[in-house]
């Protein structure tokens, strides 16, 4: 598993080695605030937008006074096992988002 914490620079490329026999890629995005973020999953003959990943999104309000929005956007890919290793990459794209944390698991 591979964890980013980073400021938000958009779009920004992540580099992904997915390893030989691999035949799922789940990538989750964390961060504070009401923006919003975009994912974009490419292996070397496909590009996956939103639209061809399983996206579910999580936003949990905290109340005290101010309200704090922490958001959660999860992308799942199903594959075929892959023969041999090969590198991906991943695009987020952010609207009103300071900084994020990226994780990704390739099982």
């Amino acid at each position: 598993m591979y964890t980013y914490w980073v400021e938000s620079i958009a779009p920004a490329i992540y580099k992904l080695k997915v390893r030989r026999g691999a035949s799922k890629i789940d990538i989750t995005c964390e961060w504070v605030g009401q923006g919003t973020v975009n994912l974009q999953l490419s292996s070397p003959e496909k590009k996956y937008t939103e639209d061809g990943l399983k996206v579910s999104e999580k936003t949990i309000i905290s109340v005290n006074g101010i309200s704090r929005y922490q958001c959660q956007k999860k992308a799942s890919l199903q594959i075929r096992p892959l023969r041999k290793e090969e590198n991906w990459t991943i695009k987020i794209t952010t609207f009103q988002v300071s900084s994020y944390k990226l994780s990704i698991e390739v099982s």
